[in-house]
């Protein structure tokens, strides 16, 4: 187990933009900040079954992200979790009892990232 944990403190100290490497403000994920679309978006509404998308700010480094899969794993609901780097999203597939909005975004504030929104699907 300490290995997992020497190798992922090695690769976060080469790759650039990951929120381990020392001497670096420039990680949005590590900000607290509340999420600016919470209330907008009735949080307390259930997610619907199938694949949902949050909009996630701070998914530059594979292995910071790698954290937000662990986090999202853990909710009661969350099938899998699928992570787009490119378009700074997180596809999340729910099974029920589905999770509501404030859980999910919270779960992704509790692995260090900023929540911006749920992105609406087509036929879902």
């Amino acid at each position: 187990m300490k290995s997992i944990f020497l190798i992922a403190a090695l690769v976060g100290a080469v790759l650039p933009g990951c929120a381990s490497q020392p001497g670096t403000d420039s990680h949005d994920h590590l900000a607290s900040q509340p999420a600016a679309s919470a209330v907008a978006e009735n949080m307390d509404e259930r997610l619907n079954t199938g694949l949902n998308e949050a909009r996630v700010n701070g998914l530059s480094c594979p292995l910071c992200a790698e954290s937000l899969s662990a986090v999202m794993g853990r909710v009661e609901g969350v099938e899998s979790v699928k992570l787009d780097l490119d378009r700074g999203v997180v596809i999340i597939s729910i099974t029920k009892p589905a999770p509501t909005r404030e859980q999910v975004a919270s779960a992704i504030a509790d692995a260090g990232f900023t929540f911006v929104s749920f992105l609406e699907r087509d036929g879902g």
